[in-house]
């Protein structure tokens, strides 16, 4: 048998191993975090709702967070992340001038990173919700018209794998 036939013979048997890794390792800094319009994944996930006086028992469980200035407040009634999720939190929203139940938001289904808040100011909420290891959504939420302003997905698979730091020139 020919050389080449024999070369043919192989090649056709063993296919050729890909290499372990990429040929060079990205920048630390070229990683980024991947944002994208809110899916419909998460909004199937997330409910915003004025409950209506006293029918519903409200929300008082958890640490009370404060607006920066002290006229809304909210309740976050968190899950016990120690037992199987996924897991529900649900937000209180209160205010001045009676302290009642302004809006009641509803995250479901979550990953065990949970949920964040910020107040931004005396009406715009700040919420990060973590549907896993590597995805959330951002939301802008206007808690005195009850409805979510702004809202994107955060995707962080980019961060997760190896990187080199870029070399300093001078």
């Amino acid at each position: 048998m020919s050389t080449l036939a024999v070369l043919a013979l192989a090649l056709a048997v063993e296919p050729a191993a890909a290499p372990p890794h990429p040929a060079t390792t990205p920048a630390c800094e070229d990683r980024l975090v991947a944002y994208a319009p809110l899916g419909e994944h998460a909004r199937a996930r997330i409910t915003l709702e004025r409950p209506p006086p006293a029918a519903t028992a409200p929300v008082e469980a958890g640490e009370r967070r404060e607006s920066p200035q002290g006229t809304r407040w909210l309740f976050a009634a968190e899950p016990d992340t120690t037992r199987p999720g996924p897991w529900t939190t649900v937000l209180s929203v209160r205010g001045y001038p009676t302290g009642a139940e302004l809006l009641r938001i509803t995250l479901r289904d979550h990953g065990g990173y949970g949920v964040r808040t910020a107040w931004l100011n005396e009406k715009l909420l700040f919420v990060q919700a973590w549907w896993g290891r590597i995805a959330s959504s951002d939301l802008v939420i206007d808690v005195e018209r009850g409805v979510l302003l702004t809202g994107e997905d955060a995707d962080l698979a980019a961060l997760l794998g190896p990187c080199e730091p870029r070399a300093a020139t001078r």
